[in-house]
C-alpha cells in the first residue's frame, strides 16, 4: 500500500470516528438491502396479479357452468314448448276435419261433404 492509500483509510477512519457508527452501518445496510426490498415489492406486485387472474378464471369458470345449467333449462323448456305446440296443432287438425265432414248439419248432407 502506498502512503496516499493509508492516508485515505486514516482520513475515513477518522471521518467515521468523528460522525459515529451508525449513519455509516445504516448506508451500507440501505446499499446491500436496497434490491433486495425491490425484489420483494415487485415480488408482492406479481403476487396480487397472478391472483387477480386466477380469481379472473374461476369466474369464468363459475359463469361457464351457469350458462350451461341455463341452457339445460331453456333445452327443457323448449322442449315442452315443442309437445304443447304439437298437441295444439293435431287439435286443430281434427277440429279442422271434424269441421269439414260435419253430416250433421242439413246444409252439409244436401251437398255432400266438402273433402278438398
Amino acid at each position: 500500500m502506498t502512503p496516499s492509500h493509508v492516508a485515505a483509510i486514516a482520513a475515513l477512519t477518522a471521518m467515521i470516528r468523528e460522525i459515529g457508527a451508525w449513519p455509516a452501518i445504516v448506508v451500507l445496510a440501505v446499499f446491500f438491502l436496497s434490491p433486495w426490498l425491490v425484489m420483494l415489492y415487485v415480488a408482492r406486485a406479481t403476487e396480487k396479479r397472478h391472483a387477480a387472474a386466477v380469481k379472473m378464471y374461476e369466474d369464468n369458470v363459475i359463469l361457464v357452468q351457469d350458462y350451461a345449467e341455463a341452457s339445460k333449462r331453456w333445452e327443457k323448456i323448449s322442449e315442452s314448448l315443442l309437445s304443447v305446440v304439437s298437441l295444439n296443432t293435431q287439435t286443430h287438425t281434427r277440429l279442422r276435419d271434424s269441421i269439414r265432414s260435419n253430416e250433421f248439419c242439413p246444409m252439409v248432407r244436401e251437398k255432400g261433404p266438402n273433402r278438398s
